[in-house]
């Protein structure tokens, strides 16, 4: 969300590009109801399973980084005014704009003003990570009071009452879920473990990369045999191993100043909100499905192309929506209104 990152951080801002990157790759896959890879095959399957093991950790990944940077960081009404601006700006400029071109209903405009409404156009990601923000300031002062033992224990008794395996255990699927905020809540305390204890500690790079092996082996391997009442969702255990490691593994890369990073990773949030607008996705899959080539490597190629321009696009975008809320006083306007609401909020806590 920032334009300008620091040198330290260079690193998790390139994982936030390549978590995106295999999220929006899946969503078109999505939308087209294709395969990475054509085929029912051996071969297919197995290199569908790996790209698959790949991305599978991207979700959690964004909300380990917001554990990582918030968990002693002061609360801000301004990082949920700011994510809920966009996201409403980006459904109602996408909706007033295809419903000029004929592409949409005035109801589907109407409800893009309400993105947190039980509707077509909630953004399940959004609703849960306002949800966390809301809470952090909260959870931030809490975490920093506990001692490393106590912390671990916490971290045990969040994983038990969120996380799965297989179906039924341990407890995720009956206390929340992939979906829920419970589990963010529960991502937020690790990423703030990994913060505090993991990170000041030498990482070695070989076990990470064993373990992240392993993890991505078995995950493939519940895939490609289709084991039955095995979980892989967002809070599977598998998926979280795969999550950390990706995690600590960015975070040791020694990454130096570089003008990608900088220029992309502000508008990730953006190619998020853009591609997966609640009308845009669904014509965007009818339109790239007439396009769709014959052949395996070919239809491969394809939505390698489909990922770089979806993503290269929404940058673009993003960017211009970054100028016009400088030029128009937005910015400057949820500044204002953040101070008004943290001045409102000290006044009323010290009464």
């Amino acid at each position: 969300m920032k334009d300008h990152i620091s040198h330290r951080a260079l690193n998790l801002e390139l994982l936030r590009i390549y978590c995106m990157s295999f999220i929006v790759l899946g969503h078109i896959e999505g939308y087209m109801h294709l395969s990475f890879v054509d085929g029912t095959g051996l071969a297919a399957r197995i290199i569908n399973a790996f790209m698959s093991a790949l991305g599978s950790g991207s979700v959690d990944c964004f909300v380990l980084i917001s554990g990582f940077f918030l968990v002693s960081a002061p609360g801000k009404i301004k990082r949920v005014l700011n994510i809920y601006i966009i996201t409403t700006f980006y459904l109602v400029s996408i909706s007033f704009i295809l419903y000029l071109s004929g592409l949409a209903s005035i109801i589907d405009v109407f409800k893009s003003f309400f993105p947190l409404a039980p509707t077509a156009c909630n953004y399940w990601f959004v609703n849960k990570y306002l949800g966390l923000l809301i809470l952090q300031p909260f959870l931030s002062r809490f975490a920093i009071g506990l001692q490393k033992s106590t912390y671990r224990l916490l971290i045990f008794i969040l994983l038990l009452l969120n996380t799965t395996f297989a179906f039924g255990f341990p407890f995720g699927s009956l206390y929340g879920g992939g979906f829920s905020l419970m589990w963010f809540v529960c991502l937020f305390f690790v990423g703030g473990y990994l913060r505090r204890y993991c990170v000041p500690m030498k990482i070695k790079i070989t076990g990470l990369l064993f373990t992240l092996i392993a993890a991505i082996l078995i995950y493939m391997s519940i895939i490609i045999l289709e084991i039955p009442y095995m979980e892989l969702g967002y809070n599977s255990l598998i998926v979280l191993v795969i999550s950390v490691c990706l995690f600590l593994l960015f975070q040791s890369m020694p990454v130096t100043k570089n003008r990608f990073i900088t220029v992309v990773s502000p508008h990730v949030f953006g190619v998020y909100l853009i591609h997966t607008h609640f009308l845009l996705k669904t014509l965007t899959g009818t339109a790239l499905i007439g396009f769709i080539p014959s052949g395996s490597f070919s239809k491969s190629l394809f939505l390698l192309m489909c990922l770089v321009v979806t993503f290269l696009v929404s940058v673009m975008i993003d960017k211009s929506r970054v100028t016009f809320f400088r030029l128009a006083g937005i910015d400057s306007g949820i500044q204002k209104l953040s101070d008004v609401i943290e001045k409102f909020y000290s006044k009323v806590n010290k009464s």
